[in-house]
This record gives C-alpha cells, sequence and structure tokens, in this order.
C-alpha cells in the first residue's frame, strides 16, 4: 500500500466516529393495535450507531410511561415484548402509545411516527380513529441545524384547532435542560437567543431538542431529530446582559444589579451604566464605570451605584443604559449585543391595565414596563432614514377582559437647528389591531418600522382602552432611539 493510500484510509479511519449515526423505529410505528400481554415484537433500524440502546414506552402526550429494555445492542432488532410491558408496570389497555428507541445518552433517538393502541383482551375491533382536531407541531429547530450560542432564531410551530398559549423547553435527551418561556400559539413564533433558558445558558453540544406543550397539557411536540448548539468563534466578544433588578439601598437610594457574562473570549474592560432623565435635560446624565475580568460562559454579577429618588419620578422619563465595552473594542456586528438601553416605571396599579412592553429584553412582571432598542434593531437606509425592528407585548395584567383596539406607534421629535431655531413635529408610522384580551393572556406584535433619522426622536406606543386618567398613563411608554446612534 503507497503511503497516499494509507494517508487517505488514515483520514477515514478519524473522520468515521464523526459520522451521525441513525435511529429509526419501524413497529410499531403508528395505526397498529397490540392486545395487552400478548406476544408482540419492538423493531428499529439502526445506522453507524455503535452505543447500545433502550427502547421506552411514551404516553399519548409523549410523557413518558416507563422503559421497557436498557443497554440493548444497537443492531439487536427486533425485541420480542409482551405489549404494555415495562419496568414500572404493565401499561393500561385502551390507550394510545408511541415508542421511543435511543441511544442510553439520549444522543440518537426515534419516535413512532404516528400513535398506536394497546387494547384490552377480547375488546372489539377499533373503529379508525378519527382525524385530530388539534395538532401542534415544531417545524424550527427541527433536526440537523447548528445553531451559535446567544445568536437570535426563532422557534416555530403550526398548530390547529388551538387557542391560548403553550409552553416551551429545551431538552437533552429526556432530561430538561430548561425552560425556555410561553407564547400565544396562534403567533406560531417566539424569538430565542440560542442557549439561553429561564435557569441559564445551555452547553455547547449536540442532542438538543424543543419541546412544545399546549397550556392544557394536550398536544404537545418535540423537534424530529436533534440539532446542535454551537460554541461563539472564541476571538470574538458576545456579551448577554441580564434585565437589571432594581434594588432599595440605604438613605431611601435605589440601585441596580446586573448579570454579566461574555460568550465568546475572556474580556477585560469596563461596563458603564448611564442614567438620562429626558425631564432634567441631559445635562443631568449620571455615568458609574466598573472594571470586569470575564471568563469565557462564567455570568459576573455588578452592583452598580446609588439613585436618588427624583430619577424615579414619572415626570422624569428614565431611561438607564448598560454599555459593556465602551471603548467599541470588538466589531460592530458583535458591539450590538454589547448594550441594553431600559426604560423603568415603578408604579404599581390595581384594576385593570394594559402593559406594554417593547424589545428584547422586556421585563417578566406585569407591574413594571420597559422600553428596549438595541443596535441589533437598528438599520440604516441611507443617510436619512433607518429601519427599527419592534417587538410588543399587549398584556391585560388586570381583573376584567378588555375588548379589542388598536395599537399605535408614533414618531417624534424636538430640537434646535443650526439657526437655533426649534423644530418638532410627530408623525403616526403604524397601527396595529389588537383583538379581545381576557385576564391574564397576552399578544405578541412584530413590526418593522421606517424612521427619518432626526435628533431628538421619541418612539412612542399607545394602547387605547378607554380609560382615563392613571390607567391611560400606563397604556403608552415611549423610548429614545437617539442614545443607541440612531
Amino acid at each position: 500500500m503507497n503511503k497516499t493510500i494509507m494517508v487517505f484510509a488514515a483520514i477515514l479511519f478519524l473522520l468515521a466516529p464523526l459520522a451521525a449515526g441513525t435511529l429509526s423505529v419501524t413497529f410499531p410505528n403508528g395505526g397498529e393495535t397490540l392486545t395487552v400481554g400478548t406476544s408482540s415484537s419492538i423493531i428499529w433500524t439502526a445506522s453507524g450507531v455503535t452505543d447500545n440502546v433502550k427502547l421506552i414506552l411514551l404516553n399519548e402526550d409523549n410523557s413518558i410511561f416507563g422503559v421497557i429494555v436498557r443497554d440493548r445492542a444497537p443492531g439487536g432488532s427486533p425485541y420480542p415484548w409482551s405489549a404494555g410491558q415495562t419496568e414500572v408496570g404493565l401499561a393500561p389497555a385502551g390507550r394510545r402509545y408511541k415508542i421511543r428507541v435511543s441511544t442510553m445518552d439520549g444522543g440518537t433517538k426515534d419516535v413512532s411516527d404516528a400513535l398506536f393502541t394497546i387494547a384490552a383482551a377480547g375488546s372489539p375491533e377499533p373503529e379508525p380513529e378519527p382525524e385530530p382536531t388539534t395538532s401542534l407541531t415544531v417545524t424550527s429547530p427541527n433536526g440537523g441545524e447548528s445553531w451559535t450560542l446567544a445568536s437570535s432564531h426563532p422557534i416555530t410551530w403550526t398548530s390547529r384547532g388551538l387557542s391560548g398559549s403553550v409552553a416551551i423547553s429545551l431538552m437533552n435527551g429526556d432530561v430538561l435542560v430548561g425552560n425556555i418561556g410561553t407564547a400565544d400559539v396562534a403567533a406560531g413564533t417566539s424569538p430565542w437567543n440560542v442557549g439561553q433558558t429561564l435557569s441559564g445558558w445551555a452547553a455547547e453540544r449536540g442532542g438538543y431538542r424543543i419541546s412544545i406543550r399546549h397550556n392544557s397539557g394536550i398536544p404537545s411536540d418535540e423537534s424530529d431529530r436533534d440539532f446542535t448548539i454551537a460554541p461563539a468563534p472564541s476571538s470574538s466578544h458576545d456579551f448577554v446582559i441580564s434585565d437589571p433588578v432594581l434594588e432599595d439601598r440605604a438613605d431611601g437610594k435605589k440601585g441596580f444589579r446586573v448579570t454579566v457574562t461574555d460568550l465568546g473570549a475572556a474580556y477585560d474592560g469596563a461596563l458603564i451604566l448611564q442614567h438620562y432623565c429626558m425631564g432634567m435635560g441631559l445635562g443631568n446624565a449620571v455615568k458609574q464605570r466598573e472594571i470586569l475580568n470575564l471568563r469565557r460562559g462564567v455570568p459576573t454579577t455588578v452592583s452598580l451605584f446609588n439613585v436618588l429618588p427624583q430619577y424615579f419620578e414619572r415626570k422624569c422619563d428614565v431611561t438607564f443604559r448598560f454599555d459593556v465595552n465602551p471603548d467599541h473594542a470588538v466589531t460592530e456586528s458583535n458591539y450590538a449585543n454589547n448594550v441594553i438601553q431600559k426604560k423603568f416605571c415603578w408604579e404599581r396599579r390595581d384594576g385593570r391595565f394594559v402593559q406594554l412592553r417593547v424589545g428584547k429584553n422586556y421585563t417578566e412582571t406585569c407591574e413594571d414596563c420597559g422600553v428596549v432598542i438595541r443596535p441589533g434593531d437598528v438599520t440604516s437606509i441611507d443617510g436619512d432614514t433607518v429601519r427599527v425592528r419592534l417587538e410588543i407585548t399587549v398584556q391585560n395584567c388586570g381583573r376584567e377582559p378588555i375588548p379589542s383596539a388598536t395599537v399605535r406607534v408614533v414618531h417624534s421629535w424636538y430640537y434646535r437647528d443650526a439657526n437655533n431655531r426649534f423644530q418638532q413635529g410627530e408623525v403616526p408610522v403604524d397601527a396595529i389591531e389588537v383583538s379581545d384580551i381576557e385576564q391574564g393572556q397576552y399578544r405578541l406584535l412584530n413590526r418593522t418600522v421606517t424612521l427619518r433619522r432626526l435628533p431628538g426622536s421619541t418612539l412612542g406606543v399607545y394602547f387605547g382602552t378607554g380609560e382615563g386618567g392613571a390607567l391611560a398613563e400606563n397604556n403608552h411608554f415611549t423610548c429614545h432611539p437617539n442614545f443607541i446612534g440612531f
């Protein structure tokens, strides 16, 4: 054998373990009827799989009823099965199930394409299953994707005959990694910072699937195959800053606590907090600089300075900006994730009101409101216009239903020109119809608006509830895109 062939063979040998193996259930694969306790077989095919596998019986809602067998050779098909028998006992007859075959670590798996029935002994031949009136299907990520940690990708699904909300979770094998959040089932999409869950960030690896479950518990679905969360380029920075937590401090003052995580390379630099109070003028902006020593993937908590109570008055129109690496030591594309700008409203109200929350980092509680536009939401069209991407949540946090109404987006501005003449104006840029909202429900609205590039710009979002006074005041929020290079 010549050297060229030997080298080629060695390369194939090294690459062979990297090839993705597959498993596929072929029986029961949907539509069959098995009599409980009678002899049957579970049949599957395996290609490129070397690890032992396990067989699992799933309930109709895809939850696990029990493990059938563990540590079976991947080529050990068929498996003789007493229909319904598992490690935890015999499955109840008269119900529908699925079979899952997976490697012991859950990294490679497959599930019956549809439900089969385990019938009681002596039961009559079942009628054909009627077409389901409701359905829920994950469409992305659905298997094979490789998404970079902390990059932005939507989770998408299709549904039929459903209303209300869905819960979205990240799974690795049969293990829950974390809950991602909830969304309106009719929306069919929910934005996701890849790897982020309510309990933290997932590890960079393969074997992940998305699970979506309707708020009634049924139906549910998960990705057909595994997808991968890939590491960010090690030479770049990708900072993720948590929503700031407001804390009471001494002498009636308040302060903030934030957590900063660098998902790229290690970073030694500064975090800047800037506070703008539009009612008092930009000359009253307050800054604090904190030195950070970040290591890849390690969350670092920073406690920020005391703020006087008057900076939280409603008339002050308070905006805080958290700016990591303000010297722009990273490329512009990476810098887009390094700034969070947030407006705070610290008034709790009872009764019926609507919560408007705009941007990627809106708060999770009904009592607080936030307006955010980050650099990644703004795209320059030319020297005179920009395109701004908005994510608006309208939520009924009160006790009574709210009839359908309209969300209005208005662009206003005020500034002094080169001749010291005062310029101001206002123009409506969008009107979004919103259907009836019951107590506790919310609507997700995604819009992209085109604005003139003007100094002193304010983007206002208003929801008409027919209420006046304090309730009406709580239903409109504004933000100032000039602070992010508008």
